[in-house]
């Protein structure tokens, strides 16, 4: 009986040790992927977002696939966005928002500020907008 009773309290402390040692290592993962694209390379590719050029936002995340978990602001907004919504946004094509899903396939659980997953804003984006509507 009396062993009974350890095991259960002992099973009750672990489970809330486990789960919130899980999701702090998940955030801090998610920061030091971020963290370890260089300065240079998150710089390009806000140039090429804002250029609306495919192929270097392509290029530059087949190097460095962390990228896209990257928040920016872009000039003129006032919320930051992953690279991947921003890419999505801005750029559009379904091969893009696909080759981002390739070279780095958790970012499609990622949310954006407003609370959608790529995958729903690639969605309900239904056709690509000018970036100076966005400036």
């Amino acid at each position: 009986m009396g062993s009974g009773n350890t095991t259960k309290s002992d099973t009750s402390s672990k489970r809330p040790g486990r789960s919130s040692r899980k999701q702090g290592r998940n955030s801090k993962q998610s920061t030091d992927l971020a963290s370890s694209v260089p300065d240079s390379v998150k710089q390009d590719l806000a140039t090429a977002l804002v250029d609306r050029n495919n192929l270097a936002v392509e290029h530059l995340l087949h190097q460095h696939p962390a990228a896209a978990q990257i928040s920016m602001t872009m000039p003129g907004g006032r919320q930051q966005e992953t690279l991947l919504s921003l890419a999505i946004v801005h750029l559009c094509p379904l091969d893009m928002i696909q080759t981002i899903y390739q070279a780095n396939p958790p970012a499609i659980t990622l949310g954006n500020s407003h609370g959608m997953s790529p995958l729903h804003q690639a969605a309900t984006v239904a056709t690509p907008l000018p970036v100076m509507q966005f400036l």
